[in-house]
């Protein structure tokens, strides 16, 4: 999560695009569509910040197949970043999903807005981790 949000707000957007889900660059039509796309919103947003901050972990889990073998790893992690100008105390918070089905590559998608019907579309067994948070902390908008 760390390198995927250093990949954006350094500008590395050919890096950030492979940090996304799959689906996510494809609704975008494909890698260089969306690295345009992120160039020219980048270039429009007036907001500068002092200080990126990723993690801790919120939640983990393995799921698994009914032979008990791990068809893909999930994880919720937060991203927290001040603007210039504002205390430490005021920060943007957003929150992101993650899947990796290798156990080393994960792909990332924005929960922030909790918009579950989205999350489950392009990664269907999120649901195994976001059903069973014991907190409504994460990601219910």
């Amino acid at each position: 999560a760390r390198s995927f949000m250093e990949s954006y707000r350094d500008g590395r957007f050919s890096d950030f695009v492979e940090f996304m889900h799959p689906a996510v660059v494809k609704a975008y039509g494909g890698s260089m569509a969306f690295i345009d796309q992120l160039k020219k919103s980048k270039a429009q947003d007036p907001q500068r910040y002092r200080g990126w901050e990723s993690g801790p972990l919120e939640a983990f889990t393995a799921v698994r197949d009914d032979r008990g073998r791990v068809t893909g790893y999930y994880s919720v992690v937060p991203i927290k970043r001040w603007l210039v100008g504002t205390t430490d105390a005021e920060y943007q918070l957003q929150w992101l999903g993650g899947q990796s089905l290798d156990g080393k590559n994960f792909h990332f998608v924005d929960i922030t807005d909790g918009d579950k019907g989205m999350i489950y579309r392009i990664m269907p067994d999120m649901r195994y981790l976001l059903e069973n948070l014991e907190t409504e902390e994460v990601p219910e908008g």
